[in-house]
């Protein structure tokens, strides 16, 4: 699964089952049911190529905030060559400080502190 950034210019990093020349992506929307093709994208490779990024701004394709997508890259001439799920959200990310993302953020804050009174009737 990967993260994207509703709003916001995503760089997606794929490594394809087979490489081609041309690629389509195909975003579904799990929620709306409805799916979005961005035909002939442009992609770079890094140094090696065996890696593809994809840039999708947001003009190209709005992300909605806590959702999820199916990606599928599809060869023009060979089918499709990679999957991914993704998970739109704002909330930030950093594994290093335990920063994760939490469904039930800003819903949820547990009490830091108690006198352990109890009462008796």
């Amino acid at each position: 699964m990967k993260i994207v950034v509703p709003s916001s210019t995503n760089a997606i990093t794929v490594i394809p089952r087979t490489y081609g020349a041309t690629y389509d992506l195909v975003i579904y929307n799990k929620s709306t049911r409805a799916s979005t093709t961005l035909s002939s994208h442009p992609y770079t490779t890094n140094s090696s190529g065996e890696k593809i990024t994809f840039s999708i701004t947001d003009v190209q394709y709005s992300f909605d905030e806590d959702t999820q997508y199916r990606l599928e890259v599809v060869d023009i001439t060979g089918g499709q060559v990679y999957r991914d799920l993704l998970y739109a959200t704002s909330q930030t990310i950093d594994q290093v400080n335990n920063d994760n993302i939490s469904v039930n953020n800003g819903e949820y804050t547990p009490v830091s502190q108690s006198d352990n009174e109890f009462i008796y009737v």
